[in-house]
């Protein structure tokens, strides 16, 4: 969100993956990190989500310094693998490394004490 020239690249990226790998072997989230640095922000969320949304993947705002939506940005784009492999979106191949699946149960978390306000879901 705080650097405009990466902001800019991203159609690139997408297209790089895209060409590289095909539609059936990649899934996309596009992070806007840093979302606690709203004062450098350079990119607006609704200018995100548009780029995103053009692209055909969802958009999320994260903060590492806050850990805002960290967690929520791992679980909605394994959940999102997981989804596509599934309805059959995306192939396993054999000899390919790029998905592993381990079923565990989800490891208890104590509930944060701190509570930020802003755009994050945390």
């Amino acid at each position: 969100m705080t650097n405009r020239k990466s902001f800019e690249h991203i159609p690139d990226w997408h297209q790089e993956v895209m060409a590289t790998q095909g539609p059936d072997r990649a899934i996309f989230l596009l992070l806007g990190h840093k979302s606690d640095l709203e004062s450098s922000r350079c990119v607006s969320a609704q200018e995100a989500e548009e780029l995103a949304a053009s692209l055909g993947m969802a958009f999320m705002e994260t903060s590492a310094r806050s850990n805002c939506n960290v967690d929520l940005a791992f679980q909605t784009l394994a959940n999102a693998i997981q989804q596509a492999l599934q309805q059959g979106d995306i192939k396993l191949e054999e000899d390919w490394g790029g998905i592993r699946l381990i079923n565990k149960p989800p490891i208890p978390r104590l509930p944060s004490r701190k509570r930020h306000a802003g755009p994050c879901q945390c």
